[in-house]
């Protein structure tokens, strides 16, 4: 991310993701998940910049990437956003075909 002042920081996001079932190579995340949101602690006015310039990105225009002032505020806020759609849900799986017919893939469409 760079800063008001032009200045680039490495930050790393904190995704949602977390194994079904964990490993050595994919342990459950240390980090806090609410609602589906990975809480990330970033400086503010760095973090004020970087949405500036990433207005228009499609996460931020729908509201999946948000900041708040605090733990609490930003716990409150991922909950209240829980229903969102990302676009990266799973597909629903098609039931177990018996007739002997193909199975029909249908394509997929925005909530």
């Amino acid at each position: 991310m760079r800063d008001n002042d032009g200045n680039i920081h490495e930050v790393k996001l904190n995704g949602s993701g977390s194994p079904v079932v964990p490993t050595t190579h994919r342990p459950v995340p240390q980090h806090m998940i609410v609602s589906g949101y990975g809480l990330t602690t970033v400086d503010a006015e760095m973090f004020e910049a970087w949405m500036a310039d990433h207005i228009s990105y499609t996460p931020v225009r729908k509201g999946l990437i948000f900041m708040e002032k605090n733990r609490s505020f930003a716990t409150a806020a991922a909950k209240e956003r829980e229903g969102l759609k990302t676009g990266m849900e799973p597909l629903a799986q098609p039931k177990a075909n018996t007739s002997g017919e193909a199975n029909r893939i249908e394509k997929r469409t925005e909530d």
